[in-house]
């Protein structure tokens, strides 16, 4: 399990490896193009189930952080997954991406 800070708060995001690796791509891919992309996802505590969403901007702090020194290798179809949704308005969507299973035999 991973961690994405992002902002001048640096509130953990904790994501798994898979999925913060294809993060890590997309977003080095985009930003260096100076290309903003939404990220959202559902967050459920004691307060409850609320969306959050992350506008990614080339400006702000971002720090990808994985448990271990060993790169993930890279999940191909989530990657792509990924790379359509931030070219589109609604972004990365990490509720479905979290589930494995849709993205199985790759």
């Amino acid at each position: 399990m991973g961690t994405l800070y992002y902002g001048a708060q640096r509130e953990p995001i904790p994501l798994d490896d898979e999925v913060l690796t294809c993060l890590q791509l997309v977003a080095t891919s985009k930003l260096r193009r100076a290309e903003s992309f939404v990220i959202s996802w559902v967050r459920s505590d004691e307060a409850g189930a609320r969306r959050c969403i992350l506008w990614m901007h080339a400006g702000l702090d971002l720090e990808f952080e994985f448990d271990g020194v060993d790169p993930v290798p890279v999940h191909r179809r989530m990657l792509d997954a990924f790379t359509n949704a931030a070219h589109s308005n609604r972004g990365i969507q990490l509720d479905a991406a979290h589930a494995k299973d849709s993205f199985a035999g790759v």
